[in-house]
């Protein structure tokens, strides 16, 4: 019997995985359509960020994006290659309005945040310790989508295929 939920749920969970896969690739794919999302220019850079991230996603940022942590899953290119990046933010925590932290591999990592949103960016205004300071780095990130359980982030990183460019990477969390 307990082999027998355990392969349930196992099924369970391969099914919804394969279903967000198949719907992220679709999601892709259109924006290709539309967008170039490999060979971005360093001058287009934020102009791109912008018209790449969904304009519509305010309303579910204030009602999903605090609360529990976000942890992360993967990163999809372009090319719908799946990757797990070893610098990723591991755990995002968004406190309040405007406070917020991510941890990368262990709690000596954690990186302490201002954020807000501005025209479907994500902006993460990275601080040196939980003072705040420090000059800030900001990060600019896109929100793809959003939902009660979902976070993909949209951010640009330089491209292999066209050096001195840029391509988009899209970056999935879970609640967790």
């Amino acid at each position: 019997m307990k082999y027998l939920f355990l392969w349930i749920a196992l099924t369970f969970s391969l099914v919804l995985h394969a279903q967000f896969t198949a719907k992220l690739d679709l999601e892709i794919a259109e924006l290709a359509a539309k967008k170039q999302l490999d060979g971005i220019a360093k001058d287009d850079y934020f102009t791109t960020l912008k018209e790449l991230a969904n304009q519509n996603v305010e309303a579910e940022l204030n009602n999903y994006l605090q609360g529990a942590w976000w942890r992360y899953s993967h990163s999809v290119y372009p090319d719908r290659k799946e990757v797990r990046l070893s610098n990723a933010r591991g755990i995002l925590k968004f406190l309040n309005s405007e406070d917020a932290y991510y941890i990368k591999r262990n709690e000596k990592d954690t990186v302490w945040c201002d954020w807000n949103f501005d025209e479907g960016r994500l902006l993460l205004s990275r601080y040196a310790d939980k003072s705040k300071t420090d000059q800030p780095m900001v990060e600019p990130f896109g929100v793809h989508s959003i939902s009660e359980k979902r976070l993909v982030l949209l951010a640009l990183a330089r491209s292999k295929a066209y050096p001195g460019k840029y391509r988009s990477i899209f970056h999935v969390y879970f609640r967790r």
